[in-house]
């Protein structure tokens, strides 16, 4: 069976942060709700958009619309506790990379090739100081201070996070026994960047978190933390269910 029988095709009406502009778009991928989060296509795509009203009464000119491209998952099913400005769990499967991602930068286009490498340097991280110039560790002090590191997920010694920037950048290093290898931005920068040494900052943060879990006599290996706006307006927001809180 064609797995887009299933699909109500509809015209959904998409409202973005920091516009008035309440555009409608031609929907035939998926069954979209009120409070559902969308990328489209045009003006808008690199943007997400809060759906405010959906109509499958219709009759149009497909090529007369712009459409939309992606749903990003915002259901969460799990334990969080309030740490400081961000929300964590344990559990590596409440909010994984590969649901975060869409929650925070556009999906890839059919033409979009990411290519990735690393230089294979290492470096102690209550070090890390040697390994970024002044610049770069001052910005990233400051970018820590004002929470701009949005997302950050640490699971089998890889930590991939997202900062805000000029737009959302995406870090990803691997972190074992005191020493951080592999360390890349999506950013234009050359060498280690502010990005970077924020989500640095942000780990030594969630090891102190994890060393002083004291609810059982083996501490948890992994941790996620997003900032609490982010989920609350993902998710409890918009009537999405299964969030447990432990303040």
């Amino acid at each position: 069976m064609d797995k887009n029988e299933n699909i109500k095709k509809s015209l959904v009406k998409v409202s973005f942060e920091h516009s008035s502009y309440e555009p409608i778009y031609y929907n035939d991928k998926f069954n979209i709700e009120v409070g559902d989060k969308v990328y489209v296509d045009g003006k808008f795509e690199d943007k997400i958009g809060t759906v405010i009203e959906v109509n499958y009464n219709f009759k149009i000119k497909v090529s007369e619309y712009k459409k939309v491209i992606a749903v990003a998952d915002t259901s969460v099913k799990g334990l969080f506790s309030q740490h400081d400005f961000y929300m964590t769990t344990f559990d590596p499967n409440v909010l994984p990379p590969e649901k975060a991602k869409l929650w925070f930068n556009s999906p890839l286009k059919e033409n979009d090739e990411i290519i990735s490498s690393s230089d294979g340097k290492s470096f102690e991280l209550n070090k890390m100081k040697e390994s970024f110039d002044e610049w770069s560790t001052l910005r990233g002090i400051s970018y820590y201070k004002f929470k701009n590191v949005l997302y950050f997920h640490f699971e089998n010694n890889h930590i991939y996070a997202i900062v805000e920037g000029s737009k959302n950048y995406e870090i990803e290093f691997d972190y074992r026994d005191g020493v951080v290898s592999n360390l890349m931005c999506s950013c234009f920068c050359t060498g280690n960047c502010k990005h970077e040494y924020a989500v640095l900052l942000m780990l030594q943060d969630m090891l102190k978190l994890i060393e002083n879990h004291s609810m059982d006599l083996c501490p948890p290996k992994n941790i996620t933390a997003i900032k609490t706006d982010i989920l609350f307006n993902y998710t409890i927001m918009h009537k999405k269910e299964g969030i447990t809180i432990c303040l």
